[in-house]
């Protein structure tokens, strides 16, 4: 029964939303704390999180299909490996032994965004499981039983892809 509410559309726009938002934050909690001495890191980090914003919007919101869905796994999991090097490599590059773990409390925003974008990738890989399965297998004898599985809800759900 949860899968059916997961698969809804208005639960899986909300949810890139809070994703797409979510990089929108941290880009503009960057211009504001300017943990980087260099302003060319700050502008680089900040155009990052905004691009991944975008191609997310754009994946997931304005054109869904199996092959976007797929490019934003994709964009989810290089995002999430991005801000977890970022944050490795500030614990190096800022580590003082006075305040051990004060570069991990700095960081926690962007380990928050990227634990997000992964967990965000796991739900849209769940999605398209459902998505191709609807693809591949009949509904017709679940329509006439009245039975309603997920893969009956994602072909409700998203009807610009099985047409």
């Amino acid at each position: 029964m949860p899968e059916k509410f997961l698969l809804r559309r208005k639960v899986f726009k909300a949810v890139s939303f809070t994703n797409i938002l979510l990089c929108a934050l941290l880009s503009f909690e960057e211009i504001l704390r300017q943990k980087d001495n260099s302003p060319f890191l700050l502008g680089f980090f900040v155009l990052y999180n905004l691009l991944v914003g975008v191609l997310l919007y754009f994946f997931n919101i304005h054109h869904v299909s199996v092959n976007s869905l797929l490019y934003s796994i994709y964009l989810g999991v290089g995002n999430f490996v991005f801000l977890s090097l970022v944050v490795f490599l500030r614990f190096i590059a800022y580590f003082n032994a006075n305040t051990p773990y004060r570069a991990l409390i700095d960081n926690i925003p962007v380990a928050t965004t990227g634990l997000l974008s992964f967990s965000v990738s796991i739900f849209t890989v769940i999605v398209r499981k459902y998505v191709v399965q609807g693809l591949i297998s009949p509904v017709s004898i679940q329509r006439e039983k009245g039975i309603e599985s997920a893969i009956v809800v994602v072909r409700r759900e998203y009807p610009e892809i099985f047409q």
